[in-house]
C-alpha cells in the first residue's frame, strides 16, 4: 500500500506534537494533508490532563525534551492507561540506552532525525492503525467485560429463579405425592369396602381407616330395619355387636356435633354418659332403610378440638359416599337373602313344580319340584333331562299371545298339565318371561284311561250278555236237534252235514264264551298259571272279522309256555295289538302271530306290513291319549294300557318300526317256574 492509499485512511485524527522546538511548516502542511490534526507544545507540564482525557491518536516526543522528561511522559502514559500510541523523534542513541527506552515504555516507533516527511507520515499511518487496533482491542474486551458482568448477572439471576423454580417443584412434587398418598389411601380403602360382606366387616374396616385419628374412641351404626327398629352396631373388646332397640331416630340432612338429643340416645342405649359426638347421616335407599322420617346414622364419640374435627371432617368427606354405597349394598344383599329365602321357603313348600322360564327357555327361578337334574340353564334340561323344549311346551304360544296357555309334557313316566302365565313389569312391556305352573296328571290320566277302558269292557260285556242271551238259546236248540237227527238218520252224506252243522253250532257258542270271558271284570281280580298259546286261540276268534281282509300266519308254539297272568287283562293286551297291526294295513297286508320260548321268557309276538311307525313318534305311541288316528277312531289309550299292564306282569313290550317295511311288537312275560305265590 502507497502513502496516498494509507492516508486516505486518516480521519482528522488528533496528534500531540511536543518538541521543545517549531515543528517545520514542510512537516506540518504534510501531516495537516495527510487527515493528521497536529497539536504542537514545547512542554508536557500542563498535557497530562488532556492525555489522559483520551484526545490524542498519536503523542510525538522528541528526545530534545530530555531523557528524563520523555522518561516521565512515557511512565505516565503507562501508569495511567492513556491510549495514544507513542513516536519517539531521536538523535543518534547508544544501543544500550535506545534498547531499555524500547524495553521500559514500548512505544509503537522510532524516527531517526533528521526527519524525512515520507517516512514521518509512514511512521504516522503505521502508529495510527496499531493506535486503532489497540482501541478495537480495548473496546471489544470493554465489550467482552461488559458481556461478562451482564452474563454474571444473568446467571446469578437464572440461579435464582433455578432455585426458587427447584423450591417450588419440590414443594409442587411433595403436595402431588401427598395428594398421590391421599387418592392412594382412598383408592385402596374403597377396594377394600367392594370386599365387605357384613355389617361387622363394614365397621371393622371403618375402625381400622381411624387409627391416625388417636382421639376417635370408637364409630357406632345406627341403621333402620323395615320391622320400624333400629340396629345399633358397635366394638366391645375388639368383637364386633350389634343390638336392636325399638327407640328411633329422627331423619337428618347434615353432620351434627355434640347433639343433646343424639347423646341421650346413645346414653339412654349404652347405660353411660356421652361427651363429644359427631352425627353423620347415612343416607340410604328406601329399600332397606327407614321410611317415615326415620333415619340411619354414623355416631363418633372423640376427644378432638375443634380443628382437628375439621380435619377430621376433611378427612371423611371423601370417604363417606363410599361407605354409604357400601353399606346400602350390605343391606340390600341382606333384604335380597331374606326376600329369596321368602320367596323359596313358599315355593319349595309347594307339592308341584314351578318355575318362571324367559323366551329362550332359560330358567330363571324354581322350585326344588321342578328340577329333576342341576345341569344346564335351560327349563327343559332341568325339569325333564332334555336337550330340546318338551313337546306341546306353552310357553313361546303364551308369551306370542299374551294370555295364559295351557299344554300337557311328559317327563318320564309322568304326565302334567303346564299352565304358562305371562309376565308382564309395568305397562306396554314387551313381554320376555312367563310363570310355568306344573300339575302331575299321572295318576288322573291312568284313572280316566281305566274309566275309559272299564266303560269300553262294560259296554262289551253288556253286548256279550245280550247276544249270549239272545243266541245261546237258539244255538243250544241247533245242536240238540243236530244230534238227535245224527242218531236216527243213517245215511252217511247227510249225518256228515248234521255233524257240520252241530260243530259249528258249537263254534258258535265257544266264540260267545270268549266274548264273555274277555269282558268279564271278576277275571282281573287275580293273576292265574295259564298256557300263553291257549289264551291266544281263545282271543283268536273275537279278531275274525278284523283279520280278515289280511293274509294271517298263525304260529303257536307246540312247547307248552305256562305265565301268570290276569286273563281278561292280558286278552285285552292281545287284542290291542293285533286289532292296531290289522288297522294299520288299510289296503290290506300279511299279519303274523306267534308265540315261543325266548330263553327265561315267553314271547308273544305280532307282526305287519304296514307303513311303519315314523321316527320322530315312535317314543310317544305309549303315551296315554296319544294317537295318530282320525278322531273317533280311536282313544289313544290301547298301547298305553297293554304296556302298563305288561310291566305290572313283570313283562315289558318292545316295538321295532320301518317306514314303509311294517312293524313288530313284542311281548315277553317271564315263563311261570311253579315258585311264584
Amino acid at each position: 500500500m502507497d502513502i496516498e492509499s494509507r492516508t486516505d485512511q486518516i480521519d482528522n485524527s488528533k496528534v500531540l506534537w511536543v518538541s521543545p522546538t517549531e515543528l517545520t511548516s514542510h512537516l506540518f502542511d504534510h501531516m495537516q494533508s495527510s487527515g493528521f490534526s497536529v497539536i504542537h507544545h514545547k512542554s508536557f507540564s500542563h498535557l497530562q490532563g488532556e492525555l489522559k482525557s483520551g484526545s490524542f491518536s498519536l503523542l510525538f516526543l522528541d528526545w530534545n525534551l530530555g531523557a528524563d522528561v520523555i522518561a516521565e511522559v512515557l511512565n505516565f502514559v503507562k501508569q495511567a492507561s492513556v491510549s495514544v500510541g507513542v513516536i519517539l523523534l531521536i538523535e543518534e542513541l547508544g544501543p544500550g540506552q535506545l534498547q531499555k527506552f524500547v524495553n521500559n515504555y514500548a512505544p509503537f516507533d522510532i524516527i531517526i532525525k533528521p526527519i524525512d516527511k515520507d517516512h514521518l507520515l509512514n511512521a504516522s499511518n503505521k502508529a495510527y492503525r496499531r493506535y486503532l487496533a489497540n482501541e478495537n482491542r480495548k473496546s471489544l474486551i470493554l465489550k467482552f467485560r461488559e458481556q461478562n458482568d451482564k452474563l454474571e448477572e444473568l446467571t446469578f439471576g437464572l440461579e435464582q429463579i433455578v432455585h426458587e423454580r427447584t423450591l417450588n417443584e419440590e414443594k409442587s412434587k411433595k403436595q402431588a405425592e401427598e395428594k398421590l398418598n391421599h387418592v392412594r389411601s382412598l383408592v385402596r380403602f374403597i377396594k377394600e369396602l367392594a370386599f365387605t360382606n357384613t355389617v361387622d366387616d363394614w365397621i371393622l374396616l371403618f375402625r381400622k381407616s381411624l387409627k391416625s385419628f388417636s382421639s376417635i374412641r370408637q364409630p357406632i351404626l345406627c341403621y333402620a330395619t323395615p320391622d320400624r327398629k333400629m340396629n345399633v352396631v358397635y366394638m366391645q373388646k375388639q368383637q364386633v355387636v350389634e343390638r336392636q332397640t325399638e327407640e328411633l331416630i329422627k331423619q337428618r340432612s347434615r353432620i351434627i356435633t355434640d347433639s343433646e338429643e343424639d347423646r341421650h340416645f346413645l346414653a339412654n342405649f349404652f347405660g353411660r354418659p356421652f361427651g363429644k359426638i359427631i352425627s353423620i347421616p347415612i343416607f340410604l335407599s328406601n329399600i332397606y332403610s327407614s321410611s317415615e322420617g326415620f333415619s340411619s346414622v354414623l355416631f363418633i364419640e372423640h376427644g378432638m378440638d375443634d380443628k382437628d374435627v375439621q380435619g377430621f371432617l376433611d378427612y371423611l368427606s371423601d370417604r363417606l359416599q363410599p361407605l354409604q354405597i357400601s353399606l346400602e349394598r350390605i343391606l340390600l344383599e341382606y333384604q335380597l337373602r331374606y326376600t329369596s329365602y321368602q320367596w323359596a321357603s313358599t315355593f319349595d313348600g309347594l307339592a308341584e313344580p314351578i318355575a318362571i322360564v324367559d323366551f329362550d327357555y332359560n330358567l330363571i327361578r324354581s322350585n326344588k319340584k321342578f328340577e329333576l337334574t342341576d345341569s344346564g340353564s335351560k327349563c327343559f334340561k332341568r325339569f325333564n333331562d332334555s336337550d330340546e323344549s318338551c313337546r306341546g311346551c306353552p310357553v313361546k304360544r303364551a308369551l306370542k299371545t299374551g294370555r295364559p296357555q295351557k299344554a300337557q309334557i311328559k317327563r318320564g313316566d309322568s304326565y302334567f298339565e303346564v299352565q304358562s302365565y305371562p309376565i308382564r313389569v309395568g305397562d306396554n312391556t314387551k313381554l320376555t318371561a312367563v310363570i310355568n305352573y306344573y300339575l302331575d296328571m299321572t295318576q288322573a290320566l291312568a284313572l280316566r284311561g281305566r274309566v275309559i277302558q272299564n266303560e269300553k269292557m262294560a259296554a262289551i260285556g253288556l253286548l256279550a250278555g245280550n247276544i249270549a242271551h239272545e243266541l245261546n238259546n237258539p244255538l243250544t236248540g241247533i245242536r240238540s236237534l243236530s244230534q238227535v237227527l245224527i242218531s236216527t238218520i243213517q245215511e252217511q252224506q247227510v249225518r256228515d252235514d248234521l255233524k257240520e252243522i252241530e260243530v259249528a253250532a258249537e263254534r258258535c257258542q265257544n266264540i260267545i264264551d270268549n266274548l264273555l270271558s274277555f269282558s268279564n271284570s271278576e277275571e282281573t281280580r287275580t293273576k292265574t298259571k295259564v298256557e300263553m298259546s291257549d289264551i291266544v286261540k281263545k282271543t283268536l276268534p273275537i279278531l275274525k272279522t278284523a283279520m280278515r281282509d289280511h293274509n294271517v300266519g298263525i304260529e303257536l308254539s307246540s312247547e307248552e309256555i305256562m305265565i301268570e297272568v290276569e286273563i281278561q287283562l292280558f286278552q285285552q293286551v292281545i287284542f290291542n295289538l293285533i286289532n292296531n297291526a290289522c288297522q294299520a294295513m288299510e289296503d290290506g297286508g300279511e299279519l303274523i302271530v306267534e308265540t315261543s320260548k325266548q330263553g327265561s321268557e315267553a314271547q308273544f309276538l305280532v307282526r305287519d306290513t304296514g307303513p311303519g311307525i315314523p321316527p320322530e313318534i315312535l317314543s310317544q305311541i305309549f303315551e296315554p291319549f296319544f294317537t295318530t288316528k282320525e278322531e273317533g277312531k280311536g282313544t289313544g289309550l290301547g298301547l298305553s294300557m297293554s304296556r302298563s299292564v305288561i310291566e305290572s306282569f313283570g313283562g315289558r313290550i318292545e316295538v321295532d318300526s320301518q317306514i314303509g317295511t311294517g312293524t313288530t311288537f313284542k311281548v315277553l312275560l317271564p315263563i311261570y317256574s311253579g315258585d311264584a305265590n
